[in-house]
Order: C-alpha cells, then sequence, then structure tokens
C-alpha cells in the first residue's frame, strides 16, 4: 500500500506498512492526513465496505482494474471514503511526464477497445 503526498503524487518511497488482519483493512482518518490511499497491482477484485456497528455497508467489485485508490479529505474527518477502481497510478514524483510512459497505463492499437466497469451492491 501506498500513499501520496500532497500534491497527489506517488513515489515508490511512499510505502506504508499497514497492518491487515486476515481479509481485514481497519480503515483510520490518519492514514489520509496527506492525501489518498493507493493499492497497486492487487489481487482481488472486489472490496466490501462494512460499518462494525451494524454490518451495513456496500461492495465494490472492480474486475479489470490494477489499481483501487482510497481516498477521503485530509485532516477534516469527514464522514465518507471514496473507493476509485484505476487502471494507472497517480503521476510519480520523478516521472518523465511522457503520458506513455506512464506505469500500468492500458495501450491499444488504433482500432481497438477496451471496456471495464465496476459494480455497487447493498450489504
Amino acid at each position: 500500500m501506498y500513499y501520496t503526498d500532497a500534491e497527489s503524487l506517488i513515489s515508490d518511497d511512499y510505502k506504508i506498512q499497514k497492518r491487515i488482519e486476515g481479509k481485514e483493512f481497519a480503515l483510520c482518518y490518519d492514514d489520509y492526513d496527506v492525501d489518498a490511499l493507493v493499492a497497486k497491482d492487487i489481487a482481488s477484485c472486489g472490496v466490501s465496505l462494512v460499518r462494525r456497528d451494524n454490518g451495513h455497508g456496500i461492495h465494490l467489485d472492480f474486475t479489470g482494474f490494477h489499481t483501487l485508490v482510497l481516498w477521503t479529505p485530509p485532516r477534516k474527518h469527514s464522514p465518507f471514503i471514496c473507493l476509485e477502481p484505476w487502471n494507472g497510478l497517480p503521476a510519480y514524483t520523478n516521472e518523465s511526464g511522457v503520458f506513455e510512459e506512464k506505469p500500468l497505463i492500458i495501450k491499444l492499437p488504433a482500432g481497438d477497445t477496451y471496456r471495464v466497469g465496476y459494480s455497487v451492491t447493498l450489504i
């Protein structure tokens, strides 16, 4: 898991050691004090966000995406979290600026198509 800095840039040095217990990833406002969390090259194609107090929540299926970005406004303790499936990554602190060189982007030959989607299910 990685984080982005205040300018929404990512670096291989921005890795966090977030503790995952079983299949659970506990959310904490402090994780978003700078910007967003980025899970790149994840093995899963879905995630559930469930309230511990009542078991209600959502399940997000994001089959076909390489990255999941989680964010909430930094240092505001907002009552929401955004779950964004991405193909690609935020800009790196040291990248060339050439779009075609960005990691994890999908390059298609002229005339080809690539279709992907996601679904949200209430729990």
